[in-house]
């Protein structure tokens, strides 16, 4: 049966609470009749969420699984330092989002055409990555896309699909035209923000009018109180 199986699912947050206490195993694994195998050898997709898995478990599966083409981790807490890079000729979509405690995060992958990431901003790094063009952040990554675009201009002007999640506005940062993302392939744009009640979404014209192809526009806003607001702004700047 391991040498069918190619996709691989287990989503179990909405069983557990904000820390997962179960623990994806290691590679080896028993079979009904007492021996031992190894699954993964024809694995292409692998999505985890709402599940631990420990950094060394994630590198066996990017070492041992040559035809993985999709990789999702999202909500461990045992995720702490991860490295995705050459040779993963296969890997085209990679999500790493909401895993408290990882300290750092490097990508250089010369295949990976889609990339959803949700976290801090200090610890992620895109190195080589030219064929990402479909790119979803979340938190102050996001954040930081929009009022700090120098540090993504490596990858930003590749970009034919964008989406930013729980992108928290600050209505009194002005972004100026010379500092906006460069978007110049941009052709879907999706923005899901948080916004101070009583403000006005005009703020993202400007953006908007940076992205000279675009075809598609979703603006999904939710209206927050000022207390929030700047409680997360405090922690942003933190």
């Amino acid at each position: 049966m391991h040498k069918k199986l190619k996709v691989f699912e287990l989503d179990i947050a909405k069983y557990v609470d904000y820390n997962p206490s179960y623990q994806f195993p290691k590679p080896l694994l028993p079979c009904i009749d007492g021996r031992v195998y190894q699954f993964g050898v024809s694995l292409t997709s692998l999505r985890l969420v709402g599940v631990n898995i420990m950094d060394d478990v994630v590198n066996y599966y990017l070492a041992s699984c040559p035809n993985l083409e999709q990789l999702c981790i999202r909500g461990s807490c045992l995720t702490k330092n991860l490295k995705f890079a050459d040779p993963l000729p296969n890997l085209r979509v990679l999500e790493v989002s909401n895993c408290p405690k990882i300290q750092s995060l490097e990508i250089s992958l010369t295949n990976l055409v889609s990339c959803t990431y949700q976290g801090s901003k200090d610890i992620f790094r895109f190195k080589e990555i030219p064929n990402l063009t479909e790119l979803t952040l979340g938190g102050d990554f996001a954040r930081s896309f929009i009022y700090e675009p120098k540090r993504h201009t490596s990858y930003s002007v590749q970009l034919v699909k964008l989406v930013l999640n729980n992108l928290i506005v600050d209505p009194y940062l002005r972004i100026h035209r010379p500092e906006l993302p460069r978007l110049g392939s941009l052709e879907h744009l999706e923005l899901n923000v948080m916004l101070p009640i009583g403000k006005s979404i005009h703020f993202f014209a400007k953006l908007i009018n940076a992205s000279p192809l675009l075809k598609e526009l979703t603006i999904k806003v939710s209206y927050i109180s000022f207390l929030f607001f700047f409680a997360s702004l405090i922690v942003y700047i933190n």
